[in-house]
């Protein structure tokens, strides 16, 4: 008996290893987008803080100067809250890409998985057929002697 041996096996492992390129690339974005996410919580949560002390400030009454400096920090606040969320709506496009690749590179793999199996099953087919005329040829072997 033979052994199998699929013609384009280093291409299927040149997918394989393609499509593992790209789960990683895609585990990234994603732990990616969810710092990005834990960083916009983290600046929400220290504006509302600031507000609350800003608010208990204002009624013990506070200067002029102390609001101004509390306004142009809160506005620089809100520009990283606005720029977080575009950082973090970049993240969502990277994954969604990286998502794509990796459907794609997958499909590929696939087709090449799919045509391994039909050469393997074609093989298996054949030496079945051999086999089976072997055996057809020692029994019509062995007839024939006792004749």
């Amino acid at each position: 008996m033979s052994k199998f041996h699929f013609r384009y096996q280093n291409l299927l492992e040149v997918k394989t290893r393609y499509e593992d390129s790209k789960k990683i690339k895609l585990s990234k974005a994603k732990r990616r987008l969810e710092n990005e996410k834990e960083k916009l919580a983290d600046f929400k949560l220290d504006k509302e803080n600031n507000e609350k002390y800003m608010c208990a400030k204002i009624q013990e009454g506070t200067n002029i100067a102390h609001l101004k400096i509390f306004h142009s920090y809160m506005n620089h606040l809100n520009q990283k809250i606005s720029d977080q969320m575009i950082m973090i709506e970049q993240c969502n496009q990277e994954v969604a890409k990286t998502r794509k690749e990796l459907l794609t590179a997958s499909q590929e793999k696939k087709i090449f998985e799919k045509l391994k199996e039909k050469d393997m099953n074609l093989f298996k087919l054949a030496e079945k057929k051999a086999e089976d005329l072997l055996v057809d040829q020692l029994v019509t072997y062995k007839n024939f002697k006792r004749n």
